[in-house]
């Protein structure tokens, strides 16, 4: 097996770095292309990227690093064993850090399965450390731009005959056409531009937004979160979500400190711990658009009245309420007339 141990030191490899297409394979729904990595020895397989395809309103851009040029290697999936302190990574880069052991998933054979012509289903029979079957399906769904989307599904499966406790990372490199600077903001609710890193804890918001310029945006991109729950299988709650600068997202296979800003970024989700005991599965699912559609219009502002308002409000109120006395009043002494005779300047009754 290709295994490291303990903390290193490596910055992040140059986003220089050109896959060669051939070593990788691509397939299409016509608005996104999915390429994934699926020749060994190569950048690892599994790994993925996402572009804008022909039918796309901004045809043949990038969505991650490397989407328009069909080139997978930054964006990668960590499955940590808590239990026997390992972290498998789909990447084949050397010299990451982490306080476990990292192993290559490449090491147990992969196996990779087209999913007609928009995906991809790769598994890894893990043995020796762990006893897991672990199972990667990325898939571009829909079949019009305000309907598609492209859908990762990863899936564990413990094999053996104890429990195992597991978590698991994606780790997502955004390029919005050209720019790797994206800027974040949460969606739904909808929260302010930054490009400030930061984690959230149990995040609550429905999904995020990365645009390469709030300004003048080229197009923003979407990554759910918690829903909707008109996709299915629906996303999974992640535990953590982190909008943070790629080389550190790179070098490190789990967490690390989220700091910084104005750099090239990335998205971490963490789900964790998971127990799995023998013969159980757990899976977890989001998916990435550029269409507004998919995740849902922002909810509708209510408006909020100043002071001032409330002021004339309470006063027209008022108003009506002495008109109102005054009619009673009025109607009142009407009864009355029709109910008395006058004799004399004097009223009987």
């Amino acid at each position: 097996l290709l295994i490291s141990n303990g903390i290193s030191n490596a910055e992040a490899p140059p986003k220089t770095v050109v896959r060669t297409i051939e070593r990788a394979a691509t397939s299409s729904n016509s608005i996104y292309k999915l390429t994934v990595e699926d020749q060994f020895p190569g950048q690892g397989v599994g790994t993925f990227t996402v572009g804008t395809g022909a039918n796309h309103p901004n045809p043949n851009k990038n969505v991650l690093y490397g989407g328009a040029g069909e080139s997978p290697w930054s964006t990668y999936l960590t499955i940590r064993s808590f239990t026997s302190l390992t972290d498998y990574i789909s990447t084949a880069s050397s010299g990451l850090s982490s306080d476990y052991t990292i192993v290559f998933l490449d090491s147990f054979s992969p196996t990779i399965v087209p999913i007609g012509t928009t995906g991809f289903e790769v598994t890894w029979p893990v043995t020796g450390r762990d006893d897991l079957s672990i199972q990667q399906v990325t898939d571009v769904e829909g079949t019009t731009y305000e309907n598609s989307r492209v859908r990762v599904t990863t899936t564990i499966t413990n094999n053996g005959i104890d429990p195992v406790d597991v978590g698991i990372r994606y780790q997502w490199d955004w390029m919005v056409g050209a720019s790797d600077n994206s800027w974040f903001r949460t969606y739904n609710p909808v929260g302010s531009w930054t490009d400030a890193f930061e984690s959230f804890l149990n995040p609550s918001f429905l999904a995020y937004e990365e645009t390469d310029d709030p300004s003048n945006p080229l197009f923003s991109v979407y990554g759910t979160v918690n829903g909707p729950d008109t996709l299915s299988p629906n996303p999974t709650p992640p535990n953590k979500l982190s909008y943070v600068r790629w080389g550190d997202a790179w070098n490190n296979t789990w967490e690390f400190a989220v700091t910084g800003s104005s750099a090239d970024s990335a998205i971490c989700y963490y789900w964790s711990p998971i127990t799995l005991a023998p013969g159980a599965t757990t899976a977890v699912t989001q998916y990435i658009t550029t269409a507004i559609d998919v995740v849902g219009p922002p909810p509708t502002s209510i408006p909020t009245l100043s002071e001032w308002g409330i002021i004339l409000m309470l006063l027209m109120l008022a108003g009506s309420a002495l008109w109102m006395i005054r009619c009673l009043l009025y109607t009142s002494d009407a009864a009355d007339e029709e109910d008395s005779v006058d004799l004399g300047g004097r009223r009987i009754i």
